[in-house]
């Protein structure tokens, strides 16, 4: 293992990636993976990285399980379902299984955040979750959940527009 490696590799894959070098980008990523000592609190960043490279060149599958693999790292990393690199994982690999189109997915890997983590991010991805199950009411509320927990009107904004259409659903 060698960490400074590891992040030089995932430094230069970032800026392959910025050129639109994708295959290259993979390539450093990789190598920057395996470098990279699990224990680091950067190694779950790399992890998402490369999940994001991976959808990106429509290897959804593969991409799921790095973006796992980070959220498993954050986990050993700290255990506080609250802390904000768990519950920043936890989203990702959430909205990813939105976009897969994985409802109850997403649904299982947000839910620790619901009950641990006053943020809105969990919530956010409930609300599509549910909303594409076809459960309105509680996506409603999950979604009015994520308003109420917004920090600023910047981000109740950025949630509002997010969920428009379930928002502005009229009520049964």
């Amino acid at each position: 293992m060698d960490q400074s490696k590891a992040l030089s590799a995932a430094a230069e894959a970032f800026q392959l990636r910025e050129q639109d070098r994708l295959d290259e980008a993979e390539a450093r990523y990789r190598e920057a993976l395996a470098a990279a000592d699990p224990g680091h609190h950067r190694t779950p960043d790399i992890h998402g990285e490369l999940a994001s490279l991976l959808t990106q060149m429509n290897r959804v599958a593969e991409a799921a399980r790095h973006y796992e693999r980070a959220l498993q790292l954050e986990l050993q990393n700290d255990p506080d379902e609250a802390s904000a690199a768990v519950v920043t994982a936890r989203y990702f690999l959430g909205e990813h299984y939105l976009r897969m189109g994985e409802a109850d997915s997403a649904r299982r890997a947000v839910a620790p955040s619901l009950a641990a983590a006053h943020k809105p991010l969990a919530w956010l991805v409930e609300a599509e979750a549910l909303y594409l199950s076809g459960a309105i009411e509680d996506a409603r509320s999950a979604g009015e959940r994520a308003l109420a927990l917004a920090k600023d009107e910047g981000q109740r904004e950025r949630i509002r527009a997010r969920l428009a259409e379930l928002l502005d659903e009229p009520r049964p």
